[in-house]
C-alpha cells in the first residue's frame, strides 16, 4: 500500500494487547495453550538503579513469534496492578479481561498526533513530545528513576493514543526511535519455539452492531482496505500481514457456536484473535493434553474465552 493511502503514517500492526486478571493468571493460561511466555517487565528493566518495578501501575509479559517476512509478530499480556495510577492513555485496559488494543508502528508519532487532532480526532500524546512524562506525580515518586522512562521514550518508542470515542475499536500508535533492524534483533533474535507450533498472529476479531459503518471508519483511520472473507465477514487490513475481522453478532454465533462471552460486553469491541501454527494436529494434541476447553473442526480449532483470559483464540495452519 502506498504512503498516500496511509493518512496518519501507519506502517503496520506491531502487536496486540490483552489484559489478564493478573500476570500470573495470564502466564498460566497461555502456557496451557502451548505458548512460551517471556520477556517480562521485570526482565526488561532489570538492573536499572533505583527503579522500583513493583510500584508500576501495570506489569506485562510478551508472547513472541519469529519474524515473518521481516515483520514483528507478538502479543502482550498487560495486567493492571493499580488502576488509579494508570496514565490516562492506558485507561483503555479497563476492569475486565480480554483483548484491548492493537498497536501500530507509525513513521512519525508527532505527525500522527498533529494530523489526528487537525482532522478532529483528539489524541493523547504523553510521550510524543520531548520531555513529556507518562506517569502521575504519585507514581513517579513511587517508581523512582523516571528519567529512565524519558530516555526509553526518546530512544525506543513514543506512543500516542486516540481519545475514547474517536475510534470504534481501540488502538494506539508508536514510533521506534532506534534502528528498526537493531530493535528486531534485540526483541526477536531469541524468539522462542512454542509447543503449540505458533508461527504468526494474523488477525483480530471484533463484534459490531453496525459492521459496515465501523469497517468504513477503521479503514479511514488506518488507511486500510475493506474486504470480505468467504463467510461474508468484513475485513479491514492493518498493514500487509494483519487484519481486523468485523463480525455481526449473528456471524460470530455462526462461526463460534455457543461460546460464552462476557455478559457486560459492549459492541463494538474486540473479542479474540487468530494464530497461525505449523501443524493443527500438533496444536490439538497440546490442547488435549492440557485439558483446555476448545472446539476442533477440520481446518481450525478455537479456544473458549474462559481458557484464555477472556479472548477467543483461533488456531489455523499457516499458509
Amino acid at each position: 500500500m502506498s504512503d498516500k493511502n496511509r493518512p496518519y503514517g501507519i506502517i503496520g500492526c506491531d502487536h496486540m494487547t490483552l489484559r489478564p486478571s493478573t500476570i500470573e493468571h495470564g502466564r498460566s493460561q497461555f502456557a496451557r495453550l502451548g505458548f512460551t511466555v517471556d520477556y517480562t517487565l521485570e526482565q526488561t528493566m532489570a538492573g536499572v538503579p533505583g527503579l522500583n518495578v513493583s510500584a508500576m501501575p501495570f506489569t506485562n509479559a510478551l508472547i513472541r513469534c519469529p519474524l515473518r517476512n521481516g515483520e514483528i509478530t507478538y502479543f502482550e499480556l498487560m495486567a493492571v496492578t493499580n488502576r488509579a495510577g494508570l496514565p490516562i492513555d492506558m485507561r483503555y485496559l479497563g476492569d475486565s479481561e480480554g483483548l484491548k488494543s492493537l498497536v501500530f508502528r507509525v513513521s512519525d508519532e508527532n505527525q500522527f498526533v498533529d494530523q489526528m487532532i487537525s482532522d478532529g480526532y483528539p489524541t493523547h500524546d504523553s510521550f510524543s513530545r520531548a520531555g513529556r512524562n507518562k506517569f502521575s506525580t504519585e507514581i513517579q515518586n513511587a517508581v523512582g528513576k523516571i528519567e529512565f522512562f524519558e530516555e526509553f521514550a526518546r530512544n525506543i518508542l513514543s506512543p500516542a493514543v486516540p481519545h475514547a470515542g474517536v475510534s470504534p475499536f481501540m488502538y494506539n500508535a508508536y514510533r521506534i526511535h532506534m534502528d528498526l533492524d537493531a530493535y528486531k534483533q534485540m526483541k526477536f533474535a531469541d524468539a522462542p519455539n512454542h509447543a503449540n507450533g505458533a508461527v504468526h498472529f494474523s488477525a483480530a476479531f471484533g463484534v459490531s452492531e453496525t459492521p459496515e459503518n465501523d469497517a468504513a471508519k477503521m479503514a479511514e483511520l488506518w488507511g486500510g482496505e475493506i474486504g470480505q472473507n468467504s463467510e461474508g465477514v468484513l475485513t479491514v487490513s492493518a498493514g500487509d500481514q494483519f487484519e481486523l475481522e468485523l463480525y455481526s453478532y449473528e456471524q460470530r454465533s455462526a462461526r463460534f457456536g455457543r461460546v460464552e462471552f462476557f455478559a457486560n460486553e459492549i459492541a463494538p469491541s474486540y473479542y479474540g484473535f487468530r494464530v497461525e501454527v505449523a501443524s493443527l494436529d500438533r496444536t490439538n494434541s497440546v490442547l488435549r493434553e492440557n485439558g483446555v476447553i476448545s472446539t476442533m473442526a477440520s481446518s481450525r480449532t478455537y479456544v473458549h474465552p474462559a481458557e484464555s483470559c477472556g479472548a477467543v483464540v483461533e488456531f489455523v495452519e499457516a499458509q
